[in-house]
């Protein structure tokens, strides 16, 4: 049991000598952009699986890379990015990625990074199809990763009409996350908790039972406004983590 509010620190100790692991349901949080994010020095952490709804146009804030071909093989170029989103994986996983902009009649570009340093990117992976010429305003990647900080960079190659809405969907394709830690606390009275986890954990809030689902998220964080009585937070088995719980 934990009493509000709580800092705790956890390790990615195997949860097989202790037991084992609960799987439990994760719903894809839904987000909207904030700016500035448009470098990744200022990038919009995102949690896993998230759908965000965003824009971009060209001459919006953007920061220009020197873009890394290798291993690939080709020729390293320069490109400006408006949109920047950080993502934390705390194991080894496959991420996927879709940027969605129908009617748009825009061309936009996305590119996985990480960094090397402050001032050299690595390329994972890139969609950067021709939309205009293709009539499909769609980008899609797909690729595994180690544990580690990423960027999803979006580049607003051709905004003829002006600013471009679009859905940034991403995903490990798990339906459920694996929890290894549970804390139980509780609530004399209605009260507004905030929680997050950091490390590339997942966190699960459910009901005293564990068998309802109230809210899930990861680095970004919940609010929620619980009533009176008691509730568990359970963190994924994915990595270290610091679990932060408060209220307002």
């Amino acid at each position: 049991a934990i009493t509000l509010p709580a800092r705790i620190k956890g390790d990615n100790v195997s949860e097989d000598d202790l037991g084992g692991t609960t799987p439990v349901s994760l719903g894809v949080v839904s987000l909207s952009e904030i700016e500035p994010n448009d470098s990744p020095v200022v990038p919009q952490a995102i949690d896993i699986p998230s759908l965000l709804n965003g824009s971009a146009q060209v001459g919006d804030g953007s920061t220009s890379v020197d873009v890394q071909t290798a291993p690939s093989g080709g020729t390293n170029y320069t490109a400006s990015f408006e949109d920047w989103y950080e993502v934390t994986l705390g194991t080894g996983k496959t991420l996927d990625v879709s940027l969605n902009f129908p009617a748009t009649g825009a061309d936009l570009d996305m590119y996985l990074f990480s960094l090397e340093n402050s001032s050299t990117v690595i390329t994972h992976a890139n969609s950067i199809e021709d939309n205009v010429a293709t009539g499909i305003y769609n980008e899609q990647m797909s690729t595994y990763l180690t544990a580690d900080t990423y960027y999803v960079a979006i580049d607003a190659y051709n905004t003829p009409s002006g600013n471009a809405n679009y859905s940034l969907s991403l995903s490990t394709g798990d339906s459920a996350v694996d929890i290894g830690d549970w804390f139980r606390f509780s609530l004399v009275f209605q009260t507004e908790v905030v929680i997050s986890v950091s490390g590339g954990s997942s966190f699960v809030l459910t009901d005293n039972s564990g068998s309802t689902t109230l809210a899930s998220g990861g680095v970004t964080g919940v609010g929620i406004t619980l009533e009176a009585g008691s509730y568990l937070i359970g963190v994924s088995d994915d990595g270290d983590y610091t679990l932060e719980v408060s209220t307002l």
